[in-house]
């Protein structure tokens, strides 16, 4: 969690047994003013008349007995300390777990009665457009009733930090019901290359302290590499994907970069085809979000890609596709049968959230943009028995059967992938043509008929004729 209260305040009863209440006499909150900004997110002050301007330190004034390099683990962050003066008790101590660990890295200022406590994201986001309710509620900062935490929030700000970037700020109170104190916080947010850094501030005296801490913290934070701009790395817009298509990216949303890449699920491209090799997977994210901001994937599959056809002339084609697209929504297996073969796919290798669904409707018949036939599947389903919604795209081309997949809570709009995923382009082949979709005779001859009636199809022609000259043979 984002703290722990409790553990705290009862080393410092301990250490102050004055601070004990009378059960008879329970204190009530002291609420703090949530709005008051932090020196440190101020602008200076202008010189007054006459006034010079603060000279910086140099490296051996601010730091006289050495300094201390403390890695966030994981980050690209270090916090410069300051060493004191031999046989002086020193103002910093920390615990440094693992990058995965919940929080990365511990600090305590022990005169200041204050601690610091940093965790971290594994992607990216865009911090001028974090919203303030998902924030908090990405965070988990609500009330807490099995540890008699009282929670109070102020307002997320946007500020700007003229090393660190952009950053949000809040302040919040907790009132601690078991040992009836007050508790103060400041948290504050900034990214990195591939990261967001969430530090938060705590202290058991006043929210001016947590501000104080903050900014002392802020003062010694050290980036080796400070966050990237996702629209010079070719992560926005129109993305051209190793595996023959292109897709262009709603606002807000990018692609992930080289080390995040190696966050997610690999996998290349099998079989003889022009792409084989290539990396399958495409995974899309929401900047607006910290943890949960998967907005959509795309996955290339080699072999046997499945036709796509007028479900009304084609109910089987219909069929095997509902079947294929349900194994990719669950990331589980597909038997598909076609032409009197039958396939196996597999995808349980996709650990993405996965929806179950029962759907027996059947998907939208369209063309992309650039002339493709496709399927747009939208259904309903579980994920972790929680109600959701799914919307696929499907289209195949060269060797390769190609879906993009956005998944989401009942009531969300998917509207903006489905707009990205109707514009999909197929790359050109050797002769400038997009690759076409191979089609077996029988599916050729299914597209191109233009009834799906069996009673109406052109290969029961030959009877009636065949009848017809064998009366008139027989007639002569």
């Amino acid at each position: 969690m984002l703290f722990t209260a409790q553990s705290l305040s009862f080393l410092l009863l301990l250490g102050n047994p004055a601070m004990a209440q009378d059960e008879e006499e329970a204190p009530s909150p002291v609420l703090p003013d949530l709005t008051l900004a932090a020196p440190w997110t101020l602008p200076p002050a202008p010189l007054l008349e006459g006034e010079e301007p603060v000279v910086p330190l140099t490296e051996e004034e601010m730091y006289p007995f050495g300094r201390a390099m403390v890695n966030i683990p994981g980050l690209p962050v270090d916090i410069v300390v300051p060493q004191t003066e031999p046989g002086v008790e020193p103002r910093w101590k920390w615990t440094a777990n693992d990058s995965t660990s919940e929080v990365r890295l511990g600090m305590r200022a022990s005169e200041a009665y204050s601690n610091v406590r940093f965790r971290a994201t594994n992607f990216q986001p865009d911090v001028g457009r974090l919203d303030g309710e998902s924030l908090s509620d990405e965070l988990g900062l609500v009330d807490q009733p099995e540890s008699d935490l009282d929670l109070t929030l102020g307002e997320w700000a946007l500020v700007e930090h003229p090393e660190l970037g952009p950053m949000q700020v809040l302040n919040f109170h907790a009132w601690d019901g078991f040992l009836e104190r007050d508790l103060y916080y400041h948290v504050f947010l900034y990214a990195v290359e591939g990261h967001a850094v969430i530090g938060s501030v705590e202290s058991s005296e006043s929210l001016e302290r947590a501000h104080e801490v903050a900014g002392e913290i802020i003062a010694m934070t050290d980036i080796a590499k400070p966050a990237f701009d996702p629209a010079e790395m070719g992560l926005t817009g129109t993305i051209t994907a190793p595996a023959g298509y292109s897709i262009t990216l709603p606002d807000g949303m990018r692609t992930l970069s080289e080390e995040e890449l190696n966050l997610v699920s690999g996998g290349r491209l099998g079989g003889e085809g022009p792409f084989n090799g290539k990396r399958a997977r495409l995974s899309v994210i929401r900047t607006d979000r910290l943890y949960d901001n998967l907005a959509f994937r795309c996955r290339a599959e080699s072999g046997s890609p499945l036709e796509v056809l007028d479900p009304e002339k084609s109910p089987k084609t219909a069929e095997n596709f509902r079947s294929w697209a349900k194994a990719v929504f669950s990331a589980g297996q597909a038997k598909v049968t076609s032409a009197g073969e039958d396939t196996t796919f597999d995808f349980s290798d996709d650990y993405a959230r996965s929806l179950y669904t029962d759907s027996q409707e059947d998907p939208e018949f369209l063309q992309l943009d650039d002339g493709h036939d496709a399927y747009l599947w939208k259904v309903t389903g579980d994920v972790y028995a929680e109600p959701h919604q799914g919307s696929m795209l499907y289209t195949a081309y060269a060797d390769v059967a190609l879906t993009c997949m956005a998944i989401a809570e009942v009531g969300e709009s998917l509207e903006a992938f489905e707009k990205a995923a109707k514009g999909v382009t197929i790359a050109l082949d050797e002769n400038g043509e997009p690759y076409a979709m191979h089609l077996s005779l029988q599916a050729r001859y299914t597209r191109w008929w233009p009834t799906g009636n069996p009673f109406l199809q052109l290969y029961w022609l030959p009877v009636p004729l065949m009848l017809i000259a064998g009366y008139l043979v027989l007639k002569d």
